[in-house]
């Protein structure tokens, strides 16, 4: 059974229904269960998720729910994954910011990385996997739901 981290983003297109990538961030959640896989979060992932939740649904991937909602969301991802636990981070954080000279708002998915060296995860499920691609040198693999 391998540990897959699941970025924000193929959380927030499995609960916004109107996405055309709900139906595969679902598929690929669904998959990663099928198969044995455990999907995990981060504490990052619970407070991004609860920024593009209560964002205005006019604002850029915002979906416009009420703090009540978001708090219901987030209660059943902390059901659906398993919430890693915080641990000192910031010492492998700022490696990886110092090692691959990450700047601006990078900055966010290398901590997501850091939890992953810390937790001895190599994959992350995400939308995004050029944002990921630079750490292919710590073993991170980041698939896409598509491929899953």
């Amino acid at each position: 059974m391998a540990l897959i981290l699941i970025d924000t983003n193929v959380l927030a297109r499995r609960i916004e229904n109107s996405s055309p990538l709900s139906p595969v961030s679902r598929r690929a959640l669904a998959m990663v269960r099928d198969r044995g896989d455990e999907s995990v979060v981060a504490s990052q992932t619970l407070y991004e998720l609860w920024v593009v939740a209560t964002r205005s649904a006019t604002a850029r991937g915002g979906l416009g729910y009420t703090p009540e909602v978001a708090n219901r969301l987030l209660l059943g991802v902390s059901r659906l994954c398993r919430v890693l636990p915080e641990t000192p981070l910031l010492a492998l954080w700022w490696q990886i910011v110092r090692d691959y000279r990450v700047s601006g708002v990078a900055a966010h998915d290398a901590r997501l990385v850091a939890a992953m060296k810390a937790h001895d995860i190599s994959q992350i499920l995400t939308y995004n996997g050029r944002d990921f691609a630079r750490y292919a040198p710590e073993g991170i693999t980041p698939p896409d739901p598509q491929s899953i």
